[in-house]
């Protein structure tokens, strides 16, 4: 006996189906897409989700799995220093202005940085080196902006820190 073959849905609804199916796809690989500054995004998401101005935040939570190594960078430390200390290239790392600070994810010789302006989120207190790499897996966030004066709107206040660099080099 043949297998019988299903009935094909009229010609009309086939493109509406499909049109769907490519909207949920869209739809997925946006929200899965790293927007430009995944930590203030986690900070800000956490600070919703609590009600405390401190939020502690895992960084392969914030980042994914990929990224081996993470460092601050401040905006005056010296670029072939921090670089030679990260073992990647000094073109890699973002030429920062007085105003902006920066958190690094590298994976072998592979750098992205996310850069900050330091009054919306403050990687770089002046008791750090000039840069350091985070050397655990959480961090934690404070949220400044309900202080007066207010200096930046969020602090990095990582535990586990290590110099890159002195701070007698910047």
């Amino acid at each position: 006996m043949p297998t019988p073959t299903p009935a094909r849905p009229p010609r009309g609804l086939l493109a509406p189906r499909a049109l769907g199916a490519l909207t949920a796809l869209g739809f997925l690989a946006a929200c899965s897409a790293e927007g430009d500054q995944p930590l203030l995004d986690a900070a800000e998401n956490a600070a919703r989700e609590r009600d405390t101005d401190n939020a502690v935040l895992t960084l392969a939570t914030v980042y994914g799995d990929r990224w081996e190594d993470y460092a601050a960078l401040c905006p005056e430390a010296p670029r072939d220093l921090v670089a030679r200390a990260l073992g990647v290239e000094e073109d890699d790392l973002p030429e920062l202005r007085q105003d902006e600070n920066a958190l690094l994810r590298i994976r072998g010789s592979e750098v992205k940085a996310e850069v900050h302006p330091a009054e919306a989120f403050l990687l770089c207190s002046g008791q750090d080196a000039p840069a350091y790499r985070l050397t655990e897996a959480t961090v934690s966030v404070k949220d400044n902006r309900e202080l007066s004066p207010q200096n930046s709107d969020w602090w990095l206040t990582a535990t586990g820190t290590e110099p890159l660099v002195p701070r007698s080099s910047a």
